[in-house]
């Protein structure tokens, strides 16, 4: 207990649970987002604490697969898998690419300097929720992927998302964490759309967040009879349950909706000069912004202004 005391905090979900491997009760730890608004199911975001009385250290035990438990060892090949950003432009008057930019690495992938933080339950716990939250990303990217095939995207393969557009690709991937991936990565010289990169996969975290927003914002308003029924009297009573799955999944769309815009803005800026500004004397080009009203009645339908924005 005094060990626990020094590692777990009050912003920690912890339970009694019986320990499958001893078969003796034990605590469990939840680091999933569950509690957040998350959805995800393949991982039940669950491990086990126990306490090695040779070392007199706490081990986690996570119970990813929901069947068989196996130990956690940072770095090392289990279910850690984080999400990497990759830009490339194409080369002109050539049906060839060049890596252009890329994303770096998280905090929590890189290696500690100190040795003793690998015993430290603290980090494991910070790097469970960090790769649990990668894993989700990619898992609802490639949902919404499917509504997007019109758009140029595409499921290049399992890990693999693919964004194509006139002048570039975009790629997202999910990859293991390894020493030959930290190493490449540290050996890799700066590139003119890393920032770019970061930015389109901090700009992803943030809206999967948004996305866990909305569904606890969902649990609130819906009844708790409402949510005791069964799925086949759900689509009875709403009749529009097959269409809130798309509704949800809000991640690539407004990241390929801004790029499209802006190719078409510069096609349409390029048309105005060759053909006005170039031809007519004293001709100039201005750019306005327009603001959309919103009533206060659709205002109040949502009490986050962020989650609004996105409906």
């Amino acid at each position: 207990w005094s060990t626990i005391s020094q590692h777990i905090t009050n912003q920690d979900v912890i339970f009694k649970m019986k320990d499958r491997h001893t078969g003796q009760r034990s605590l469990g730890i939840k680091y999933g987002y569950e509690d957040s608004g998350s959805c995800y199911k393949l991982d039940k975001g669950i491990a086990v604490l126990r306490h090695n009385a040779e070392s007199n250290k706490l081990e986690l035990v996570s119970l990813a697969d929901g069947q068989s438990e196996k130990d956690i060892h940072i770095n090392k090949k289990n279910n850690e898998m984080f999400v990497r950003v990759r830009i490339f432009t194409k080369i002109e008057e050539e049906d060839d690419y060049i890596l252009s930019g890329e994303s770096s690495l998280d905090k929590w992938l890189l290696p500690s300097s100190d040795s003793g933080d690998v015993d430290d339950i603290r980090l494991e716990i910070s790097k469970l929720k960090f790769f649990i939250f990668e894993q989700e990303l990619m898992y609802q990217l490639k949902r919404e992927c499917d509504h997007l095939i019109p758009y140029g995207v595409s499921i290049e393969n399992e890990n693999k998302i693919v964004m194509e557009f006139p002048t570039e690709k975009i790629e997202l991937e999910t990859l293991p964490l390894d020493y030959d991936t930290i190493m490449n990565h540290e050996q890799d010289a700066p590139k003119t759309n890393d920032r770019r990169a970061n930015l389109i996969l901090i700009v992803l975290r943030m809206l999967l967040v948004v996305m866990y927003k909305k569904q606890l914002s969902h649990r609130l308003r819906q009844p708790l009879l409402t949510r005791a029924q069964p799925a086949s009297a759900k689509q009875r009573k709403t009749g529009n349950s097959k269409e809130s799955p798309d509704k949800e999944v809000l991640l690539m769309r407004p990241i390929v909706g801004k790029i499209r815009h802006q190719n078409y803005l510069n096609l349409l800026k390029k048309v105005i000069k060759d053909y006005v500004l170039d031809v007519v004397n004293g001709s100039t080009m201005k750019k306005l912004r327009v603001e959309t009203q919103v009533s206060d009645r659709q205002k109040g339908s949502l009490k986050d202004e962020h989650i609004f924005k996105l409906d």
